[in-house]
């Protein structure tokens, strides 16, 4: 099944020079408008709210008001013993993100759509009936509802702009997602009842607003918010129209992310980026008080509240860990990630086989052979490793090995079909050889194995391109993201995170200049993640160097390598003989300094 989408035009530009110098022109290229809302559609809560004693929230103003009944004892629980609940996973696999089975008790990850389109952030109907998700099925970002029972599937939104990351309230007659709204990320309210469809919009800031998470009781959202720079966790009292907005994280020292309730409502988890690693945070309402749990993100606590569930990211894999909140050890036996992660929700045991039958009407092909494990996928080797030319690229060494010419012309296709111009045709490199001198501490550089490429970054002082900075084990690490030609909301999402700003290390700003850079705002407009695409096709990133803060190309932002388990004299050895690596350097004999007589 595919949706409608723009064509693209493969020969749009020549070559990227030509894309830059019309870019600063302003000739081309010029992002379209956002499509604007129907004002009537969103409309502030603005009247005074009230609890009963039966848990009915009603907010009564001038549009229909909603009236949100926490689940109590008729939310879904999972036993800890014979009845292990399972996960639902979103991961991009090759150019679009598919849905996955995960039973962390088993450490077990099976495939379950194969769709020429993206499903993103599923989340559970609190009764276990129906789930929502986001969907690029149509050509736009859309939310979908999927009945369990019928198997029916409904647009709820049915805009041009980007809608994501739904969360449903306890009565699941509500669902808060994150929407693309005047230029950036703001949060709103959706009524799933029939006949009700007006919008509730919750957010209306210049800062990106983002990631919303209802709580149990119904009564609050939490969502990530970066209006005072950096980012963190703000909560919003459903209940109140004043001072209705409380930042719950203060730590203006780091980022915080991902948050999420605990079932009962009476802690709250998020991940906190500090000091080069991620971290999962135990936050009390009641006391104020945050503790650390673990090391890793993105935590969501299983329907018994026994465990979190946890991503940790490492430089050469991505798993997630199931850990007790009480101790942060893990209880189980991890399983990696093959691709990006974007939505878990859990599936109680109970509603399994439904939710399985429904996603299959989703794919009725499903997946050929479906890959069931929890391994990396790893190319396989040629045997025969000579250098290959890569045709109509525009680099000073267009060759590259017989293991991986193949994947760089396949990444170099794709890359031009979700962003809409032709990025892959001028690299900065891709071979250096051995006859090269090395730059300043790159004497171990990729390039020279024939097995790395080293991307244009041109666009990023044309601004179509961005980088994040993503500190791992104590190394840092780029993302680039690339603005895609259509900025309808068809191609692309938008950037949550803030972005790196090298330019900052010439102003003359001092903290600037011994950071290497600072961090601004995301940019706006619809963006697709080439460090996620790229890594699909067997392509990572490699780390900057030590002084990357005052030497710009230590950053090596935009070197990518198949690395496929080789180390680098092993990728050396394979290319060249061992003469051409062992002749040793003669060392010239000195002459004794004379020294004169006294």
């Amino acid at each position: 099944m595919s949706g409608p989408h723009r064509p693209v035009n493969r020969f749009f530009l020549l070559s990227l020079a030509v894309v830059i110098l019309l870019l600063i022109t302003g000739l081309i290229f010029a992002p379209s408008a956002q499509a604007s809302p129907d004002p009537a559609r969103l409309e502030e809560i603005s009247a005074t709210t009230t609890q009963t004693s039966a848990g009915v929230i009603a907010l009564s103003s001038s549009t229909p008001a909603p009236t949100i009944q926490t689940v109590g004892t008729t939310a879904p629980q999972a036993s800890t013993t014979d009845d292990q609940p399972s996960t639902l996973l979103s991961l991009l696999t090759q150019s679009h993100y598919q849905l996955y089975v995960y039973s962390p008790f088993s450490a077990s990850l099976t495939q379950l759509t194969d769709t020429d389109w993206s499903i993103i952030d599923p989340e559970i109907r609190p009764d276990g009936q129906a789930m929502v998700f986001s969907s690029n099925l149509n050509g736009f970002w859309d939310l979908y509802l999927l009945d369990f029972g019928t198997h029916a599937l409904t647009n709820l939104t049915q805009t041009s702009q980007y809608d994501g990351a739904p969360s449903w309230s306890p009565d699941g007659r509500w669902i808060a997602y994150e929407t693309y709204l005047d230029g950036n990320l703001e949060i709103v309210i959706l009524s799933t009842v029939p006949g009700e469809s007006d919008l509730i919009r919750i957010t209306e800031d210049p800062g990106a607003d983002h990631s919303p998470a209802w709580s149990p009781d119904g009564r609050y959202l939490l969502f990530t918010t970066n209006r005072t720079g950096d980012e963190e966790i703000t909560r919003t009292d459903l209940q109140v129209t004043q001072d209705r907005f409380v930042n719950m994280s203060r730590q203006s020292a780091a980022d915080d992310r991902s948050s999420s309730w605990s079932v009962d409502g009476s802690a709250v988890y998020w991940s906190r980026a500090h000091n080069g690693s991620e971290q999962v945070v135990r936050y009390d309402p009641a006391a104020g008080t945050v503790e650390k749990i673990s090391f890793g993100s993105r935590p969501r606590m299983d329907p018994s509240g026994e465990y979190l569930l946890i991503l940790n990211q490492t430089p050469d894999y991505s798993q997630l860990n199931l850990v007790s909140p009480q101790t942060g050890k893990a209880v189980t036996l991890p399983v990696v990630l093959p691709g990006d992660l974007h939505g878990i929700t859990w599936i109680p045991s109970s509603i399994l086989p439904s939710v399985l039958q429904s996603i299959q009407s989703l794919d009725p092909d499903g997946v050929p052979g479906a890959v069931t494990g929890t391994g990396q996928q790893t190319l396989e080797r040629s045997g025969s490793i000579t250098l290959n030319a890569i045709e109509g690229v525009n680099v000073p060494q267009p060759y590259l090995t017989s293991d991986v010419v193949a994947s760089f012309n396949t990444l170099r296709q794709q890359v031009e079909q979700q962003i809409g111009w032709n990025y892959m045709d001028i690299l900065e490199n891709a071979f250096l050889p051995i006859t090269q001198p090395p730059s300043p501490e790159m004497e171990e550089s990729w390039l020279y194995t024939g097995r790395a490429i080293a991307v244009n970054t041109a666009p990023l002082y044309g601004g179509w391109m961005c980088v994040v900075r993503e500190d791992q084990s104590g190394q840092t690490y780029w993302r680039i993201y690339l603005k895609t030609r259509y900025q309808d909301g068809s191609q692309g999402m938008p950037i949550r995170s803030q972005v790196w700003d090298f330019t900052t290390r010439t102003s003359g700003d001092t903290s600037a200049y011994e950071r290497g850079g600072s961090l601004v705002a995301a940019p706006q407009g619809y963006w697709v993640d080439f460090t996620a695409l790229a890594a699909q096709y067997g392509w990572d990133r490699v780390p900057a160097v030590p002084n990357w803060r005052s030497y710009m190309d230590g950053t090596l932002l935009n070197q990518y390598v198949q690395f496929d388990t080789l180390s680098w004299q092993a990728a050396m050895r394979e290319l060249y003989p061992p003469e051409a690596l062992m002749t040793a350097t003669r060392v010239p004999t000195m002459t004794p300094t004379p020294i004169a007589s006294p």
